[in-house]
């Protein structure tokens, strides 16, 4: 399995979340929906960088993160 070479970092992200934000207020259901999609899918991509963060840091010996942090934490160096 390859590796995609354009990683989704916070500003695509963001650009994600403002496109689900904006579809769900449009007068189609499907798209609504779509939108309430997208914003579910990027909450739980925000969800999994926190996990994988803690993990790593457990292994690394450093404390946890919140998950209700305003903004991701920095990566750690890779193992």
């Amino acid at each position: 399995m390859s590796v995609p070479k354009q990683r989704l970092d916070e500003e695509k992200i963001e650009t994600l979340r403002s496109w689900g934000e904006g579809l769900q207020s449009d007068p189609r259901e499907e798209v609504r929906a779509a939108g309430r999609a997208i914003t579910l899918l990027v909450e739980e991509i925000e969800a999994l960088n926190v996990d994988l963060w803690n993990a790593r840091a457990d292994r690394l010996g450093q404390g946890p993160f919140r998950a209700d942090a305003v903004k991701l934490p920095p990566p750690l160096p890779e193992m």
